[in-house]
């Protein structure tokens, strides 16, 4: 219910973006623009296979030219929070790809790192929450970006992140269900 908690104050917070937008008041859309962008990725990070997801990202997003000594430091707290997710199929297998992207930065085998740690983001992202919740992310991030552009913008632009968020609080809604 915390993530529910989380997406309904976001969605709040794009509204009142959405709001201030229609009353012309740049600074106001802007702030509750980047308030809601922090929400959402409060959301994101809650339980382990989220963390573990945010942990890949930072480690890829982290990579610096081809020098994979200071990567392969993380690998280890990468390992950690791996070892708190549920022992199934779906962890296993990204426990599978994490080693092979180890392997290849350590040079034990050849291959792309980057591709293998993409790959074990994505088996613990299959459900029914990651997906609203990174298009959210990334319709707020546009957003953000336009009204940086200082290009005109309208109100429906807005709509591609309601939505998201919406589908987002609606799965999450009946998850707490079961």
């Amino acid at each position: 219910m915390v993530i529910a908690e989380e997406l309904s104050a976001s969605l709040d917070m794009a509204m009142r973006s959405r709001v201030a937008l229609r009353n012309k008041d740049q600074a106001m859309v802007i702030r509750d623009l980047a308030s809601a962008g922090t929400l959402l990725h409060l959301s994101a990070s809650r339980g382990a296979a989220a963390r573990t997801i945010l942990l890949i990202d930072a480690i890829i997003q982290g990579r610096v030219g081809e020098d994979d000594a200071q990567m392969l430091a993380w690998f280890p707290l990468l390992q950690t929070s791996l070892l708190t997710l549920p022992n199934d199929t779906t962890v296993s297998t990204a426990g599978d790809w994490i080693g092979r992207a180890e392997d290849i930065m350590q040079g034990d085998r050849g291959g792309d790192a980057m591709k293998s740690l993409r790959e074990a983001r994505h088996m613990l992202a299959c459900d029914g929450l990651d997906i609203p919740l990174q298009q959210a992310m990334q319709a707020q991030d546009k957003l953000i970006k336009q009204f940086g552009q200082n290009n005109a913008v309208k109100t429906t632009a807005f709509d591609g992140l309601l939505d998201s968020l919406r589908n987002a609080l609606v799965y999450t809604l009946e998850s707490s269900k079961r």
